[in-house]
């Protein structure tokens, strides 16, 4: 019962996160981040000093770390090509 509780909590909370929150969290998802990991990187991501209030964190990370976001986007990308649900 507790179990149900959390996953409630959670779909709550990440209902209330914005778009570009919510963009940034299913790309590190994809990238096999877990949520604890992904806290931290939205957070460190707020906290740095060109961050500003309201700017889309999607971008910001794609700014700030290019490499890592090329290599992950790659990863996808490679997944995406070369699933089985894509060659049907």
């Amino acid at each position: 019962m507790s179990s149900i509780k959390e996953e409630l909590k959670e779909i709550h909370y990440y209902n209330t996160l914005s778009k570009d929150e919510k963009k940034l969290r299913l790309f590190l998802k994809m990238n096999y981040y877990n949520d604890k990991v992904i806290n931290v990187v939205t957070k460190h991501l707020k906290s740095c000093k060109d961050y500003k209030k309201g700017e889309d964190l999607f971008k910001f990370y794609k700014k700030k770390y290019p490499d890592k976001f090329k290599k992950y986007m790659l990863q996808i990308n490679y997944y995406r090509n070369n699933s089985y649900c894509s060659q049907s």
